[in-house]
C-alpha cells in the first residue's frame, strides 16, 4: 500500500512544484516570495527521484523470471504509446501557442525538442524512464551477481559521478547532451531504490524529518549564495533532481513513505489514483497550462493563494482526465 501512497504524495509534488517555478524566475532574491518558492522547489525535487526508485523497488528483483521478450513487451505497450501519443499533443500545442507569438513557431525547434526529449518541459522524464526501462533486464542481472555490499558501491560511485558532472556543467554552463544519454544520470535512484526497499533499515521518523529539514535548508541557502555570487543558472544546482541535497532528501522522504501502511484516501481510492499517476505526470502540464491562464485572468495576485489555485485545480482536473481515458477504450492505452 506504501507504494500507491508514495505515488499520489508524489504527483501531488510534481504540480506543485510545476505551479511555482513562474513565480519563482520573476520573485526579487532574498524577497519572502522568493524564499518560499526556492524551498518549495527544493523540497519537490524528491518527487521524481521517489518514482524512479519505486520503479527499482518493483523492477530490479532478482527472482522475477521474465525473459527479455517479455519484458520488453510489457514496457512497450505500457511506455511507447502513451510517449508517441502526448509527444504529438504537446508538439501541436506547442505550435499553437507560439504561432501567435510575434516570432510564430519554428519547425526546426519542434524538432530539436524532440530530439533533446523535451517536446514540453515535463516529458523529458518519459523519455529517460523509457531508455532505463531498456537496460532494466540487464540491470536485474546486476542485482543477481552482486552483493548488497557492492550494490551499495556502484550507487555511491554512480551518485559522485553524476553530482561531479551536473556540478561542472552548472558552473561552466555546459549544454546538455541528447536524451539518449539522460537515463544514465538516474541509475543510481534505479539501483537505490532495490536496495531501500530491501533492507532492514527502519530509521526514526524525527531523525528522517530533522535530515529532510536540514537538507532543505542547505538547498534554498546555497541557491541564494550562489545567485547572489555566480546568477542564477549555477544556483539551479541545488534545486536539480542530482544535487547532493535533494538525493538525502529523496533517501528520507522513502523511508517515511515505506512507514505509510494505511491507505492515503481509503483503499478504493488510493490504489485507483496510485495506478494514474503516470497518466496524470502525462496530463498535468497542459491542464495546468489552461488553469494558469484562468487564474491570470481572473486577477489572483497573492502567490500563496495562486500555487493553491494552480496545483489544487490542475491535480484533480488531471485525476478525473486520465480516469475517463481510462473509462474510454480507445484512449486508455495513451495513459
Amino acid at each position: 500500500m506504501w507504494i500507491y501512497n508514495a505515488r499520489i504524495v508524489a504527483i501531488l509534488m510534481v504540480v506543485l512544484g510545476h505551479s511555482v517555478v513562474d513565480d519563482f524566475e520573476k520573485a526579487q532574491l532574498g524577497s519572502l516570495n522568493w524564499w518560499v518558492d526556492c524551498v518549495i522547489l527544493v523540497m519537490r525535487r524528491w518527487s521524481v527521484p521517489l518514482f524512479v526508485m519505486i520503479s527499482g523497488a518493483l523492477l530490479l528483483d532478482p527472482a522475477k523470471k521474465e525473459s527479455f521478450g517479455d519484458f520488453y513487451r510489457k514496457r512497450a505497450s505500457r511506455i511507447l504509446v502513451p510517449l508517441m501519443f502526448w509527444s504529438a499533443v504537446y508538439t501541436i500545442w506547442t505550435a499553437l501557442r507560439e504561432s501567435r507569438q510575434p516570432a510564430g513557431w519554428s519547425f526546426g525547434q519542434l524538432v530539436e525538442n524532440l530530439l533533446n526529449g523535451v517536446p514540453y518541459y515535463h516529458l523529458w522524464y518519459v523519455y529517460m524512464l523509457l531508455f532505463l526501462y531498456l537496460f532494466t533486464p540487464f540491470y536485474r542481472l546486476v542485482v543477481a551477481g552482486a552483493s548488497r555490499a557492492q550494490l551499495r558501491f556502484l550507487v555511491a560511485v554512480g551518485f559522485a559521478m553524476v553530482c561531479t558532472s551536473l556540478a561542472h556543467e552548472q558552473f561552466t554552463h555546459g549544454t546538455p547532451d541528447l536524451f539518449i544519454g539522460g537515463f544514465i544520470a538516474f541509475t543510481p535512484y534505479f539501483f537505490l531504490g532495490h536496495l531501500l526497499h530491501t533492507s532492514r533499515l527502519r530509521p526514526k521518523s524525527a531523525w528522517l524529518v530533522l535530515t529532510g529539514v536540514v537538507a532543505v535548508v542547505i538547498g534554498a541557502g546555497g541557491a541564494f549564495v550562489a545567485t547572489r555570487m555566480y546568477g542564477a543558472q549555477v544556483a539551479g544546482y541545488f534545486y536539480t533532481f542530482l544535487s547532493l541535497p535533494v538525493i538525502v532528501l529523496a533517501v528520507c522522504v522513502l523511508f517515511l513513505v515505506r512507514k505509510m501502511e494505511r491507505p492515503l484516501l481509503g483503499t478504493h481510492w488510493t490504489v485507483l489514483l496510485g495506478t494514474s499517476t503516470f497518466g496524470m505526470y502525462l496530463v498535468h502540464a497542459g491542464v495546468l497550462d489552461v488553469v494558469r491562464f484562468v487564474g491570470l485572468r481572473i486577477g489572483i495576485a497573492n502567490p500563496f493563494a495562486l500555487t493553491i489555485a494552480l496545483t489544487v485545480p490542475t491535480f484533480v482536473v488531471s485525476a478525473g482526465i486520465v480516469l475517463a481515458f481510462r473509462e474510454t477504450p480507445w484512449l486508455r492505452r495513451t495513459i
